[in-house]
């Protein structure tokens, strides 16, 4: 007799410097100095955690927000997330204000400006309380993700404690991140690892010019025992190896409506395909084999899926399925 098939708890994702992400479509160009008058907008919650756990939604999977918020607008995250997208949320509430980003959207041009205010000041007692009520909601997650930026210096030691804590568990983590956070995070060898080009050469100091310098890249990533890289790049595509093997994903041609959040999409991919789903079939189905291949294609059909669409995280998971096999594998 078969037994049943293990359930994976959901996806956690960690966002520690969301924003209320407004986008003010004009008709006219953007001219500075001048005043100018908007044909519509549109408003979701942003950072790089709440575009995940929308993929996961979209994908078939279950998922839970992690999300340090403050002010008003931190209500209005809150809001969005639990309310318009369906996503469980955890929040970590701070004195200071969540950010907001304003994106231009220049409808004639297809162009975007977008401006980006300051991340919050979190106080160190409120750091501290952050990483604990953190370390308590990721018990029980399938995969941790950790996504995005923080807002300032007191949160720099958030991933690693994270990462740490998964482990002694063993959930598998993620991380997609830069900066400081992501340096301190690296040396406490996360599982997966997605940096974009630019975030790799600003970690590593040396520039990806050459076939060689990816796989130098992922040598250095993975003598902190990280498991498998990622070095996406765009439309070009995305640089994989586990250590054994290297391989390039490049994705289908589409009519690109706007990448933003494509990248996210991607971890969404990779989260499920991890946490033993199969993200190319709304709903999943457990127990899936997760190889360096699976993860490159239903990862890369992700992100292209994505940037079919406007609204971030809300794409066809039937078409993941059907960009999945028109993702081209290249031996590195």
């Amino acid at each position: 007799m078969a037994g049943r098939s293990h359930k994976p708890g959901p996806i956690v994702t960690v966002t520690p410097n969301p924003c209320v992400d407004k986008t003010l479509r004009i008709d006219v160009p953007l001219r500075p100095g001048h005043k100018i008058r908007g044909s519509g907008w549109s408003c979701v919650a942003g950072g790089k955690g709440c575009n995940v756990s929308r993929a996961v939604r979209a994908l078939g999977g279950e998922t839970r927000a992690v999300v340090v918020v403050g002010g008003l607008t931190g209500d209005h995250v809150l809001r969005m997330l639990e309310d318009e997208d369906g996503v469980p949320c955890v929040p970590i509430r701070v004195a200071a204000w969540t950010r907001t980003i304003t994106t231009v959207l220049e409808t004639s041009r297809h162009r975007q400006t977008a401006l980006f205010e300051p991340g919050p000041t979190v106080t160190p007692a409120e750091a501290h309380r952050a990483i604990q009520i953190t370390l308590r909601a990721i018990r029980g997650a399938g995969v941790v993700t950790l996504n995005g930026s923080t807002p300032c210096s007191t949160l720099d030691d958030l991933y690693a404690e994270v990462i740490r804590e998964s482990h002694k568990h063993h959930v598998p983590v993620i991380l997609d991140a830069y900066g400081e956070v992501f340096r301190r995070a690296v040396a406490e060898g996360p599982d997966l690892v997605k940096p974009n080009r630019e975030e790799a050469e600003m970690l590593l100091g040396s520039p990806l010019d050459k076939p060689e310098a990816y796989s130098k890249a992922a040598e250095a990533f993975h003598r902190n025992g990280i498991r498998i890289v990622v070095i996406s790049d765009g439309r070009r595509g995305a640089f994989f190896s586990d250590g054994d093997r290297q391989l390039w994903a490049k994705p289908p041609r589409i009519r690109e409506v706007n990448p933003v959040g494509s990248g996210d999409a991607m971890v969404a991919a990779f989260a499920l395909s991890m946490a033993g789903y199969s993200p190319t079939l709304s709903g999943g189905r457990a127990n899936q084999p997760c190889d360096l291949e699976t993860l490159a294609r239903v990862g890369t059909a992700a992100g292209a899926a994505n940037a079919m669409t406007w609204d971030i995280g809300h794409f066809d998971p039937e078409m993941v399925s059907r960009l999945a096999d028109r993702v081209q594998l290249i031996p590195w």
